[in-house]
């Protein structure tokens, strides 16, 4: 997974088309001052951490666009001790800030002002209310909004077993065991021995023309499965510090049943006693879309090869913890159980 910044984008305004007032007689004249010389944008951070404390001296890294620049300019800001920063500009578009400490993992927040009016509004007085409401006598609105930021912090992140997986060859329609500590598919597929979960991609059609395709994540055990959550999309760190003990479910089915904006947590690897009680289990995440579809023709011996349907194609990321019984997946990139020999992509794997 690539190591991805996620600016803070505080929108004041939208860009507009290029013209003039006679071109577009429903922009206000303020507005049309805003995008081509820049207006005045001002907004208050409100900087704390999970537990709704201050956090002092963390930078705020602030990005504008003046008048006729081709690249934002950038100011620093740090914030005070209630954790409070008021970050100014003169900008044509919008602001951005990245929020950072020592400690805590980089944080982002988006804030937009509005949506353009529709085509069939264009002309009408109700775009140029609404022009009005983004901005006003050389000030972006909402003037010095004070919009909370939360930093979440580095507790005690782990080693773990994290890397990409990209396969092209999985047999259509068949449940396909995966190995978390091999990181590969279970033989003869792949090196795999021990199966985490089952992955199956079922594509029926022609590829290119009508072609769909489903996949289904399943656990190996009674116990084990997938659970649903929510990213926390404005920290660099989306997830959960741990994974839950219970509320599982045996199978997952995309496109269905997860969203872009959620990621997944798995349990496997299940022991029961001798009265059946889960004794000890294991614990992952998968974040990201899960990619999959038709996979390649490997009898296509020239060029590109040709997609089919008799093969599956699935790409995804995932932590694994194998310590049985800790459900800690905050991961520490320094440490990664994969070493470069063992798996070529490692090097993309850094978000925690």
């Amino acid at each position: 997974m690539k190591n991805v910044t996620y600016p803070v984008i505080i929108c004041f305004a939208l860009l507009a088309a290029t013209g003039s007032s006679r071109q577009m007689p429903w922009l206000t004249e303020d507005y049309e001052k805003a995008i081509t010389r820049g207006a005045d944008a001002m907004v208050t951070l409100l900087i704390k951490d999970e537990q709704g404390d201050a956090v002092p001296n963390a930078t705020v890294t602030v990005g504008s666009l003046p008048a006729k620049a081709r690249t934002y300019k950038r100011e620093k800001y740090l914030s005070g001790e209630t954790g409070e920063v008021v970050v100014k500009a003169v900008s044509t578009e919008q602001i951005g800030a990245y929020i950072e400490k020592v400690g805590y993992y980089s944080t982002s927040f988006q804030f937009v002002a509005g949506d353009p009016p529709g085509l069939h509004d264009y002309g009408g007085e109700t775009s140029k209310i609404y022009y009005d409401s983004l901005v006003k006598d050389g000030r972006w609105l909402p003037w010095n909004p004070t919009i909370p930021v939360v930093l979440r912090e580095v507790r005690n992140p782990v080693p773990l077993y994290a890397t990409w997986v990209d396969e092209c060859l999985l047999p259509n329609d068949v449940d396909v065991g995966f190995d978390c500590e091999k990181g590969d598919f279970i033989k003869p597929l792949g090196r795999g021995v021990v199966a985490d979960f089952t992955i199956r991609v079922s594509s029926v059609g022609i590829v290119f023309k009508n072609a769909t395709s489903t996949i289904l994540l399943s656990a190996v055990e009674d116990g084990g499965g997938f659970l649903r959550r929510r990213k926390i999309k404005s920290s660099a760190f989306i997830s959960e510090y741990e994974a839950p003990i219970e509320g599982y479910d045996r199978t997952v089915q995309t496109p269905d049943d997860v969203q872009a904006d959620e990621y997944l947590f798995f349990k496997s690897r299940i022991v029961r006693n001798e009265e059946g009680n889960i004794v000890s289990a294991n614990y992952g995440k998968l974040y990201g879309e899960v990619e999959y579809g038709p996979g390649k023709n490997p009898d296509w011996k020239s060029g590109e090869p040709l997609k089919s349907v008799d093969y599956g194609w699935v790409r995804f990321s995932y932590y694994f913890n194998p310590t049985p019984n800790d459900r800690n997946l905050e991961f520490d990139k320094k440490k990664n159980l994969f070493g470069e020999k063992d798996h070529k992509t490692l090097s993309t794997i850094q978000t925690p």
